[in-house]
């Protein structure tokens, strides 16, 4: 009985190997690439607002421009919002506008911002 689980074993081991590599590879690509477009952005708690290791880059993308006041959490004067642009081999996401800048891969573009203090 051992003997005939063995012969299995060798004789479908790279159909197995292929199937395994087949579902390995195929579970990257049930992450969507990142999209070109509007994101908004939050300010780190008391951190200044100015500097952009500070402004988190929410990574649901916007449906549309932002237009006036794009976030009444923030401060008056303070950015808000992001235009994005990924390159065709952009994978990731990045978490803040600093991070956007360093990636070859992702052009910061305008910014909005806030034109009232939040109620």
């Amino acid at each position: 009985m051992a003997n005939k689980a063995t012969n299995f074993i060798k004789q479908y081991f790279f159909m197995l190997a292929l199937a395994a590599t087949f579902v390995g590879f195929s579970a990257f690509k049930l992450v969507d690439d990142p999209e070109s477009g509007w994101y908004a952005l939050t300010i780190t708690s008391g951190e200044d607002g100015s500097l952009p290791e500070h402004q988190e880059i929410n990574p649901n993308r916007l449906n549309e421009e932002p237009e006036g006041d794009c976030d009444r959490l923030n401060r008056k004067d303070v950015v808000c919002a992001i235009q994005l642009t990924f390159s065709e081999d952009a994978t990731t996401m990045p978490t803040t506008v600093q991070d956007a800048i360093d990636d070859p891969e992702v052009t910061p573009g305008s910014y909005t911002w806030s034109e009232e203090d939040p109620e």
